[in-house]
């Protein structure tokens, strides 16, 4: 969810209809894709929303059950 929620498409879309505020009846009508959790796009969002999210060793144990690395990303 967290990378689906963080991508340039979903950003764009909330941008045409949000301007001052958000309230439930937008927001739930935002179009969210539902893979499967053994689709491999599914798996690859899940780990890189885990690696942007586990930034320090206090998120080891989650980012281990993301599949994510865990530690701050380099420059580039």
């Amino acid at each position: 969810m967290l990378g689906v929620l963080s991508s340039v498409a979903l950003d764009w879309y909330a941008r045409c209809f949000v301007e001052l505020h958000v309230n439930f009846h937008i927001f739930n009508a935002f179009p969210i894709p539902r893979p499967g959790r053994d689709d491999p796009l599914w798996q690859r969002t899940v780990a890189l929303a885990g690696r942007l999210a586990a930034v320090d060793d206090r998120f080891a144990e989650w980012a281990e059950k993301a599949g994510a690395q865990c530690g701050r990303l380099g420059e580039d």
